[in-house]
């Protein structure tokens, strides 16, 4: 009997980091795919000429496309690196879901 309970503890613990995995990875994808939306949003919004960079975390970085593309990339990769935990899962959905908030605003409002 207490073979039994180690084979299933052991296949419980399998299953639960199987599931922080799988998590982890649609996480990352989801929080990657926003950045290159919002990426994207912004290039569009600043070739119109009317429009600015509010954030200002972003603003060095994409008035040239070349250093946005660079600096998206090197974001991305940093993503693809964080380990898979429940911090960074939190961290991830709040960057989701600031960056698809941000998405939604500057899609609704455009440039003023």
């Amino acid at each position: 009997m207490i073979h039994f309970n180690a084979h299933a503890e052991a296949a419980v613990r399998f299953a639960q980091d199987t599931h922080s995995l799988i998590v982890g990875r649609r996480l990352k994808a989801a929080a990657i795919g926003e950045l290159l939306i919002d990426g994207l949003q912004t290039q569009s919004f600043l070739a119109r000429g009317n429009c600015h960079e509010i954030d200002p975390v972003a603003k060095p970085f994409v008035h040239s496309l070349p250093v946005a593309v660079v600096a998206s990339a090197g974001l991305s990769y940093a993503i693809t690196r964080l380990p898979d935990n429940k911090f960074t899962h939190a961290l991830l959905s709040v960057f989701i879901v600031g960056e698809g908030l941000n998405v939604v605003h500057n899609h609704t409002n455009g440039c003023n």
